[in-house]
């Protein structure tokens, strides 16, 4: 309803309309007096039944009041009426019910003739005063009432229950508080607006010519003074109240029908432009019919399965593709069906679809075979989604033979590389040894045995290279053949690698690296096979030479425990790249040449120690960092 119509007729009121109400009320009053001088009892039913019907009108406002206007003050005034109504209810049960909380209600300062508490009249004054003017007062005002109702209570209690002076006089001056604030606030608004009287001033002005009487019946102890002033308070204040909901019945109906008319207009001209356009739209739904035939028939073309979902993942289309994938015989058997009834997607299906981010793409299984799924979203109403099927077979095909021939290739490359630097490694150990044997001819003749001991050195130290040379190559062979055996005796395996380590100083005493040699205990014997361990040996032991400088340090250290021997060779050399530890063990491979201070190797020796220990029944792992050294560790089983 109109809110500025209903504001003026909740607080201002043509001075008749006023009278009249008053009147009336005044008349009532009289009538209910007049019989009850005659007959007490149907005075008494009379006023219960007047009673009873004031209660439920405004029980019934009370509850509605809320739905005319959302402004948090007559919230306040809801609950006021509420409070009241219910008290009011109470009393008119029959004399034996509610004993204990009539009791309390009387305490309170609800006496029997069912008249609203002086008080709580005063404190709704006070409120409204206050926040009347405020259209959007915060709901803080409900906690400030019930603080006030609740003060206001407790005082009226203890002054009913003990009587005590201090409390009457608090009570009194509680009273004289709220009726100056609720005058102050309205002080200044007009009496009359547009010969129209402000009914809440009205009312705060009897309350306190009220107070002012009550105040001088107590002086002057004439108590009729005290009723005759609350008489006129509950007159006016009941006559307002009755005048409000009156109106505001009367206005809201009014509203109502006002909005049922106005709105009738507005739907009838909706409807002839809905009219209007219909022909419009017909004429494009047919465009559409046929441009939806026209995809349909360029969709089922196409040789891949394609199907439209929707947001609930059922089919509203697919191609003839897509039914014979699924083994059905036509496409009413699929339509408005979930696709996940005949395909998994092992994915979160609802999510792709409703997902309109772009094009996506997943790969599943449909009745064993790989299948890539395209998901294109539509942009409309219903969230749609293509879904097109390709089979991977071919290209699944096309990429193992790409990845075949580049296999090859590279097999055929790392060949290629291999042939060369063995080449590269044997023809350098036996250029030294030929020169050193030419060269013991010339010492051997000038008698120079210091020099000829040394060109030995160098010449067993080669000797030693080529021999681990040659033994991988017969041990890749035996790999390869699948040949390699192991000759597994019982020996100790500690005096094993020390001694074949002092064969090797020659060797290694000439790389200009120290040697530590280090073990838990003297006799550890297992099963191994000796000239496999040695060749072990030799190559971790020379892998270690070639990548640490001169200077560095190679320690051996055998470790035993309850099943297993380990063997740890450590060096502080450059170490390894974590690209190559994962394929340190593989054929051929080789760390990147460009980093290392001696780039000669031939990329089979690490491939045959693994091959060596795993035929032991031994394992061996690799722990490297760049710049920080290499720690080959062999598992040997007792």
């Amino acid at each position: 309803m109109d809110y500025n119509n209903f504001k003026e007729k909740i607080y201002y009121m043509n001075l008749r309309d006023v009278l009249m109400y008053i009147f009336i009320t005044t008349i009532t009053f009289l009538l209910v007096i007049i019989i009850a001088l005659f007959n007490k009892e149907i005075a008494h039913d009379l006023t219960g039944l007047i009673g009873l019907i004031m209660a439920m009108v405004l029980l019934m406002f009370a509850i509605h009041l809320k739905s005319l206007t959302n402004r948090n003050i007559y919230g306040l005034f809801q609950i006021f009426l509420l409070i009241n109504c219910i008290i009011y209810l109470v009393y008119l049960t029959p004399y034996g019910q509610f004993i204990s909380f009539k009791s309390f209600l009387e305490k309170l300062g609800y006496n029997k003739i069912y008249s609203i508490r002086y008080m709580n009249i005063i404190m709704i004054y006070y409120m409204i005063a206050k926040y009347r003017k405020q259209e959007n007062a915060s709901k803080i005002i409900y906690i400030e009432y019930t603080f006030l109702l609740i003060v206001s209570s407790v005082i009226a209690y203890l002054r009913n229950v003990y009587s005590w002076l201090p409390i009457s006089i608090i009570h009194m001056l509680l009273l004289v508080m709220f009726i100056l604030f609720a005058y102050k606030n309205i002080y200044y608004f007009e009496f009359r607006v547009n010969e129209k009287i402000d009914l809440l001033k009205l009312n705060v002005f009897l309350a306190l010519i009220t107070f002012l009487l009550k105040l001088v019946s107590k002086i002057f102890n004439i108590h009729e003074i005290n009723i005759i002033a609350s008489a006129i308070m509950q007159i006016v204040f009941i006559s307002t109240l009755i005048s409000i909901i009156f109106n505001i019945s009367k206005e809201n109906y009014n509203f109502v029908f006002k909005e049922t008319i106005d709105t009738s207009k507005y739907l009838e001209s909706i409807n002839r432009k809905i009219i209007k356009n219909n022909n419009k739209l017909e004429e494009t739904y047919n465009k559409l019919k046929d441009r939806q035939r026209l995809y349909k028939s360029f969709l089922g073309s196409l040789p891949n399965p394609i199907v439209i979902v929707n947001h609930n993942l059922r089919i509203s289309y697919c191609n003839s593709k897509f039914i014979c994938e699924i083994g059905k015989k036509n496409i009413k058997e699929v339509v408005n069906r979930r696709i996940d009834n005949y395909i998994d997607f092992n994915l979160d299906l609802k999510n792709v679809v409703l997902d309109d981010e772009g094009p996506q793409t997943a790969t599943i299984d449909i009745n064993a075979k790989k299948v890539e799924v395209r998901f294109f979203h539509l942009d409309n109403d219903e969230k749609e989604c293509i879904m097109l099927f390709k089979d991977l077979a071919e290209e699944t095909k096309l990429s193992t033979m790409r990845e075949e021939l580049e296999s090859i290739r590279l097999r055929e490359e790392i060949k290629k590389n291999f042939l060369s630097n063995i080449s590269h490694d044997i023809k350098i150990p036996v250029n030294v040894i030929y020169s050193a044997i030419q060269l013991e001819k010339i010492l051997i003749s000038n008698n120079d045995i210091k020099k000829m001991k040394d060109y030995n050195e160098i010449s067993k130290e080669n000797c030693f290279i080529l021999t681990k040379f040659t033994n991988n190559l017969i041990d890749i062979s035996k790999i390869d053949s699948e040949n390699l055996e192991a000759n597994m005796i019982l020996d100790n395996i500690v005096e094993f690698i020390e001694e074949y380590l002092v064969s090797l100083t020659p060797y290694i005493n000439n790389s200009g690296i120290d040697v530590i040699f280090d073990t838990d205990e003297e006799e550890i014997y297992i099963y191994f096979d000796k000239e496999m361990m040695q060749r072990v040996v030799l190559n971790l032991v020379s892998n270690s030479i070639k990548f640490t400088n001169p200077g560095g340090v190679i320690s051996i250290n055998i470790k035993n425990s309850l099943n297993t021997v380990f063997i740890e060779v450590k060096d502080n050399g450059s170490g390894m790249s974590k690209e190559f530890i994962n394929k340190a063990f593989n054929k051929y491979e080789m760390e990147n040449r460009s980093r290392m201070n001696n780039p000669t190797g031939s990329g089979v020796g690490l491939f045959v120690v693994y091959n060596l220990i795993k035929a032991q029944n031994g394992n061996i792992e690799i722990n490297s960092e760049v710049d920080k050294g290499t720690t080959f560790i062999i598992h040997l089983n007792k």
